[in-house]
């Protein structure tokens, strides 16, 4: 449910930049540049998901979480 939440917040905030023209081809072009990237990592993930530990992968985004808003607190 969330997901097509956001799928549809998507699409609408899409909408509104194509409407003030703040979107258009370009944007488009470096979309797909990405999808590749996108598309191997969907196929690598579940391979790779069961060799990485849940709580240490876990420890770590909060490590890099945190230190980066303690940079910007700082800064």
């Amino acid at each position: 449910m969330l997901g097509a939440f956001f799928s549809v917040a998507y699409l609408g905030a899409v909408a509104a930049l194509v409407g003030f023209g703040l979107f258009g081809i370009p944007h488009l072009v470096r979309a797909a540049i990405l999808l590749p990237g996108v598309a191997i990592g969907l196929v690598v993930a579940p391979l790779l998901a069961r060799h990485i530990d849940g709580k240490r992968l876990r420890l770590i985004i909060l490590t890099i979480a945190a230190s980066s808003g303690l940079t910007l607190l700082v800064r």
